[in-house]
């Protein structure tokens, strides 16, 4: 552009193999759990897409670079219920975006002074469609809002986690759709409390 701007645009792909404990296909059992690895796991690969300006002045350096990174194949957990035992292995079924703004700025606005900024700005968006319980009885299937796994993340006791499963799968019949209940945290906090007298805590 000039001697002091500069502009580039790059494309960056990395390749992320699925460690020992994503593969293991041992079966770990309890009561209520059975868990194992998946050993046909597949590498992911993420791919982002990068724009860099850069500014450098006699009292001014700045430098922008937003970008945009995806993978449509990330490891992730698939869950299912059969009854009251949940089963859980993996699988390549997280889809991720990511939009990104860094960003430095240096300013010497005096001699003896110096104003620095560096900003990291990003919006993430994690899908996984196979994140859901299924009750075969029911037929219920609550997808990307699990209370079971919620409190299971929580590491909270797996009775516990039982009853969250439960109290959102009652959520989840205040609304039509299979998310329609579930559009923020507050929301189902409040039907939580308002129409089953529960909390998520």
């Amino acid at each position: 552009m000039s001697d002091r701007q500069s502009l580039k645009a790059e494309y960056v792909t990395t390749v992320r193999r699925p460690g020992i404990e994503y593969l293991n296909p041992a079966v770990e059992r309890s009561p209520f759990r059975v868990q194992q690895g998946n050993a046909a796991l597949r590498s992911s690969r993420q791919q982002g897409l990068y724009l860099i300006y850069m500014y450098m002045g006699r009292r001014l350096t700045l430098n922008l670079a937003p970008a945009v990174k995806w993978s449509r194949d990330g490891i992730g957990p698939v869950l299912t219920t059969q009854g009251d035992v949940h089963y859980q292995t993996y699988g390549n079924v997280i889809d991720h975006r990511r939009l990104q703004l860094e960003g430095y700025l240096q300013w010497r606005p005096w001699d003896k002074t110096t104003v620095a900024v560096n900003a990291n700005l990003g919006q993430d968006r994690y899908e996984n469609g196979q994140l859901a319980l299924h009750d075969g009885q029911s037929g219920l299937r609550l997808s990307r809002f699990s209370g079971f796994i919620y409190g299971y993340v929580k590491g909270l006791p797996l009775e516990k986690c039982q009853e969250l499963g439960n109290l959102t799968g009652a959520v989840n019949t205040t609304a039509p759709g299979g998310t329609g209940a579930f559009r923020t945290r507050e929301d189902v906090e409040r039907t939580a409390w308002e129409r089953f007298g529960k909390t998520l805590e």
